[in-house]
């Protein structure tokens, strides 16, 4: 015999746990526009290096971005 209500709560834990991975997948991801660096810090230490224009895979929930704007001069 099966119990619905043990159906509809392993249907609510898998609705759960796919939601947060959909989340972590989003937060992995940065897109930087033309005139911006961007300077990517885990946990609290600065990585070598900036991240220019493009698309770039960051580490989701340890990291922090700060962006900084490009002056260019003619």
């Amino acid at each position: 015999m099966t119990n619905p209500q043990l159906g509809s709560w392993k249907q609510v834990l898998i609705s759960v746990l796919v939601a947060i991975l959909v989340l972590l997948t989003l937060n992995s991801f940065i897109m930087i526009n033309l005139g911006e660096a961007r300077v990517l810090s885990v946990l609290g230490q600065a990585t070598d290096g900036t991240l220019l224009k493009g698309f770039h895979i960051k580490p989701p929930l340890i990291s922090q971005v700060d962006v900084y704007t490009e002056l260019v001069s003619v």
